[in-house]
């Protein structure tokens, strides 16, 4: 390691076979590594690799968006389609003006780090919580 915190991690060969594809991806990945202290620095062994994007949707309990403007709906539809399906579950809030309707969606969802992120950008959608 040195100060701008930067890390090596060695791979067995069975270990770098078992990841290469997720390797040559471009996407962050989480590593576990088992960790060794040599003099003032550290050995680490990586163990396991997985998508960091798969490990942020797995964690997530369930989302819930507050909703100020119907037109949003189709922003957000579109959204959750290329963000797919998976183990959360996703409630509406709705704003009607005189009161706030929630709706629980029967489908569950993946909620992915890139799903939140392109969720901050819909215009009419006043709140993302997890739930």
């Amino acid at each position: 390691t040195d100060k701008s915190g930067l890390f090596e991690v060695t791979l067995f060969s069975e270990t770098l076979l078992q990841y290469r594809d997720l390797l040559k991806s471009e996407g962050a990945i989480l590593v576990t590594a088992d960790a060794r202290r040599a003099n003032e620095t550290f050995k680490l062994l990586g163990v396991r690799l997985q998508p960091l994007e798969e490990v942020i949707a797995q964690k997530h309990i369930g989302l819930g968006l507050w909703i100020d403007d119907l037109h949003c709906l189709d922003d957000i539809k579109e959204i959750l389609r290329n963000d797919g399906g998976g183990h959360a579950p996703l409630k509406f809030f709705i704003n009607t003006g005189t009161e706030i309707v929630e709706i629980s969606m029967a489908y569950k969802f993946r909620l992915s780090g890139t799903l939140r992120e392109g969720l901050k950008s819909v215009k009419g959608l006043s709140r993302i919580q997890d739930i």
